[in-house]
Formats: structure tokens, sequence, C-alpha cells
């Protein structure tokens, strides 16, 4: 039988489908609207949020504030700074090179960089930096480097720094993240190009893009619009985050940019805008722990999954895609707790009807406090990493090597979950004799192992209490005024000019430091001459001639020495 329509049904339709799924999309947006608002309240989520379909934007808004001191909320326009989701574009500029014939993904790292060891750059390719399988260490891991975060360090300096290190794999035998991978891949595209990173980046990427909002982030330079940087001491209270120096990240991690902005590149992966088809399904292909070019592919609720995060000091970001959906969802904070991966990954549930957890927050347990000392103690990740557990004041502190002390607090017995961040939780897994073995961590409904409880030695111990535990010693103002004044650090490089100032200066008996002008620390004496920080991993010796005239220092971070002389 024919099915007639009749014409005035047919327009009628026309106009009541539109209005349906303009309703649609309103109850959407309010339904994520008071997830991200749930997720502000209880997460602690400030920033901003985007989701659109096929370009068009479902909800785009900001959360909190971009600034607490003057009371500015982040909006969709506000500018955060995105870390590694930087690496994307660094990719997309070594993709342009190739489609101009200028490089070549196969060509080996030394063609560009003769300066680096032929013993290793003549087998580490292009690819192999795009895809972190070149086994070239992390410098970031570093503790000097941390020392310096805060100054500048050209990215030569970097190179200089690691292009002699032994690998710690063969390249393409191994996925390891290395931020060193993509320092090199910008002193690539800048002597491929003949300009700077931030100049190419900003001719063949960002504008024809569109993206106007998206910069390369500098400290001596005001950005406009620009969201303040938080993070959450170990009470959950926020507090302004460490500052770092751009040039430490430069092509992995120094851009800002906007939600809108990340739509607009969303897009252009899509229209072929920017980089042919044959590139960007370069970018998208996964190679080792599904690690394609700057992003991570994977398969989630049934769709594919293509996404990349980024995080420092004060902000994590997270840029999301469902190419199957054409969806696009970005979260950008100016607080570097703030749960993004997940809040991401809530968002995407609620769109394709899958379970999901609302943004809670919850109640510590009332438990003995004498059994908190079961779970103090050292557990081993790898052989690089540790957690430490101990007791502070009837509580119970956590941290990572070189990362800040947080607060756990009892959701039941061996369960912990942390103060700052209520979706993760710590859990200490018991033996045959009922001692703890070892400890995992619950995120996102995952389980992860969190490292086999260590017996350690007294002297390890003891550094260990010092750190966290002990009591400073007092000295007198005439001691402490000993140590007041500049002092000269030697660099991991053998050039003078690499040289970099720790000035020492007291108030009253209370001693403080700042190194190459960064924010100002207080150290604790433990001895006459021997000073550390309250939670870092940081020590100062202060060295003496047979006069007693201080002459120099020693600083100890990690395995890591530095000596420096006392200018006078």
């Amino acid at each position: 039988m024919l099915l007639v329509i009749n014409k005035k049904y047919f327009l009628l339709f026309g106009l009541i489908l539109p209005l349906f799924l303009l309703i649609g999309c309103k109850q959407l947006e309010k339904r994520l609207d008071d997830y991200l608002f749930a997720a502000q309240h209880q997460w602690q989520f400030e920033g901003a949020a985007l989701v659109a379909v096929n370009g068009k934007v479902i909800l785009s808004r900001g959360y909190g504030m971009a600034n607490l001191q003057i009371g500015e909320p982040n909006t969709p326009e506000t500018r955060f700074y995105i870390g590694s989701i930087t690496k994307q574009l660094t990719v997309a500029a070594i993709l342009k090179l190739q489609e101009d014939g200028l490089l070549h993904l196969d060509d080996p790292i030394s063609l560009y960089l003769p300066q680096y060891s032929k013993t290793n750059g003549d087998k580490i390719t292009i690819h192999h930096l795009l895809s972190h399988t070149s086994g070239i260490p992390n410098y970031t891991d570093d503790p000097e480097i941390l020392l310096r975060r805060m100054i500048y360090i050209p990215p030569e300096e970097i190179i200089d720094y690691v292009k002699n290190k032994p690998l710690e794999f063969e390249p393409g035998t191994k996925f390891g993240y290395s931020n060193s991978n993509y320092i090199i891949l910008g002193q690539i595209i800048e002597k491929v190009s003949g300009q700077s990173y931030e100049a190419y980046l900003h001719r063949k990427i960002l504008k024809p893009a569109g993206m106007f909002n998206t910069g390369y982030a500098r400290k001596d330079a005001g950005i406009p619009y620009r969201a303040d940087g938080y993070t959450l001491e170990e009470h959950g209270k926020l507090i302004d985050a460490t500052p770092i120096h751009f040039s430490l990240l430069h092509s992995a991690g120094a851009l800002y940019s906007t939600v809108g902005d990340l739509l607009l590149w969303d897009q252009a992966l899509y229209d072929g805008s920017i980089l042919s088809k044959t590139s960007i399904e370069l970018m998208f292909t996964p190679n080792m722990e599904g690690y394609g070019y700057g992003c991570i592919t994977e398969e989630r609720f049934a769709q594919k999954h293509i996404y990349h995060g980024g995080f420092l000091d004060g902000f994590n970001s997270i840029y999301d895609r469902w190419p199957d959906k054409h969806l696009c969802i970005v979260v950008l904070s100016n607080e570097d707790e703030a749960p993004v991966k997940k809040i991401a990954r809530g968002i995407a549930a609620i769109i394709f009807k899958q379970p999901y957890t609302w943004p809670t927050r919850k109640t510590p347990m009332e438990i003995d406090k004498t059994i908190l000392n079961e779970y103090a103690g050292l557990y081993r990740i790898d052989d690089k990493l540790f957690r430490m557990v101990d007791v502070i004041e009837d509580s119970l502190f956590t941290n990572l090597s070189q990362q800040p002390l947080m607060q756990i607090l009892p959701q039941g017995k061996d369960t912990f979950f942390f103060a700052a961040d209520h979706t993760r939780l710590l859990v200490f897994n018991r033996n045959g004799a009922d001692s703890i073995a070892e400890i995992s961590i619950i995120d996102d409904n995952m389980l992860y192992p969190g490292g086999e409880r260590i017996n350690v030695s007294d002297s390890i111990a003891s550094v260990l209490k010092t750190k966290l535990l002990v009591a400073p010693l007092y000295l007198s103002q005439d001691i402490i005024e000993k140590y007041v004044g500049e002092y000269w650090l030697e660099s991991f490089t053998d050039n003078d000019d690499n040289k970099f100032a720790m000035l020492v200066f007291n108030e009253g008996a209370r001693l403080f430091v700042s190194v190459g002008g960064a924010e100002t620390i207080e150290i604790f004496a433990r001895s006459k001459t021997e000073f550390f920080h309250g939670v870092a991993e940081f020590y100062i010796t202060f060295l003496t001639d047979e006069k007693n005239q201080v002459t120099g220092c020693e600083i100890s971070m990690s395995e890591t020495k530095i000596t420096g002389s006392k200018v006078k």
C-alpha cells in the first residue's frame, strides 16, 4: 500500500522536528551543566568546558574563578595553559614539514641535529620521537631540572643534557613517555623551517585554523584573559601554584589556549584545512600502547576514542574526540588536582547513555587513631618511584617521590580517600599474617597496583622522617646570618654561562632561599650546617673553611647533588 503524506502535515512535521531537536539539546545542555556544577562544588573543579557535535556547540561555559584574589570568574574565553596538549600542535608542525618535502619521518635525528651523539642519533628517527619509542630519558624527571624550573633554560641546553645519556631501551622496542622527544622535535622544526618554533606554529597551524586565542606562553609577557594557576594543599585548601618558566616546556608543553580554540583545532582535523588526510591518519594510527602521534587511541563505550591530557603546576586539561560521532569534549582547569579526565569521561557517558559517577564528597569514617601506624611505611612502585605513607598529628598523609604531601581519610578499614580528590581511593592490602603488604589505587573504577611495602635501612628511614616529622633545630640569629649571601650553583653543562644564582637571606632566626629568582622557600636546620625543606626532597649543606668561614654549599635532591660557591 502506498503511503501518501498530506503536504500540510509534511510542512508541520518539518517545523516540529527542529523544535524537538532544540528541546533535546537544551535538556542535554542542562544535564551536562548540572554535572559540571556538581564537579565544581564537590570535586573543586575550576575551569571551563566545551561540548560540541559536528561543530555545533551544545555547552560552553566557565566554572569557578580564573583569579581568586580579584574575583574574576572563568569563562569560555579564559585562556589556560594546556601542557602536553601542546604536543599535538607540535606533531602537526612536523607533519606539515613532511608534506612540504622538507623532512621525512624515517629520517634519523642526527641528520638535523649533528651535535647529538652519533651512537644514538643515527638510530633514533623522527617517528620514534613522535611515538615516544626513542628510549631517550625524560628530562623532567631529573631533580636538577626541577630545581631550575623557574629560570630560563634554552631547549639547546636540555638537548645537551640528554644527548649523551644512555638510552632506556633500544629505539622502537618499547614505549616510554618522554618530554625530551618533543623538545627535540621543536629543535628539528626550527632547524628545517628556519623559523622559531613559535613563529612557524603561528604561521602554518594556528593562523590558518583561526586559533587566535592560542599562543606560546611567556613569563615576561602579559596574556589577556589568562587564568591564574592553583593547587590544593594537603588539607584541601586552594593555594597559588608554584610558577614555572615556560622555556622548560617549550614544544613539549608551553602553549595556552581556550576551549573554543581547541574546538577549531578539532574541526580542522575533519575538514583537512591544515593537514592532508594522509597526515591525519598517521597522527591517529596507534603505535605501542595505543599512542599515535601526540594522542592516544582506544575504544570506550563501544566508540573510537582519541585523547590527550596536559598537566603543569596549577593547570590540568583534557582534549577528547569521538570521531565516529564527531563529538568533541574539552575540559580545561586552572586547579591542577581537578579530575578533568573523569569529568570528560562523565560527560561522554551522559551523552552515550552509559553508567557514570555523579560528583559527590565522601564523609570520613571514625577509626581508632592507634591503628594508623600500621599503614605507615615506604611502598615501591618501580625502581624510580616510591610512595611514602606516614602519620602526622593523628592523620595519615602520603606522597610520591618529590611530590607534595596529601592527606588521606578513612572510608573503611584499610581503605582511604584523598582529602583533595574524593574520586581516588588508596587501599592497603594485607598478607596471610594480617600485615600490610602492598597498596592499590582505585581510580575511575579501575584498579591499579600502588606498590609493595618494603623494609628500609635506618639511614633511609631517618632521611624520610627528617623530611616529614622531625622538628627543626633552633639556631641563633648569629649562626643563621653566616649563611646569608649569594651563591653561584654549578649546572649540568660545562659552560660557565649556565651557572645560576641562589640567594640566601634571613628574617631574624629564620632562613630563606630563592633559586634563580624563583619563589622564596623557607629552610629548617637539622644541624648547624645542614638544612632541609619542610615538604620537598631538598637539602642544603653549607661548606666552611678552616677558619669556619662559609665558602659554598651543596644541594641534594633525590640522587642529584649540586655544588655552589659563595660570592664574596
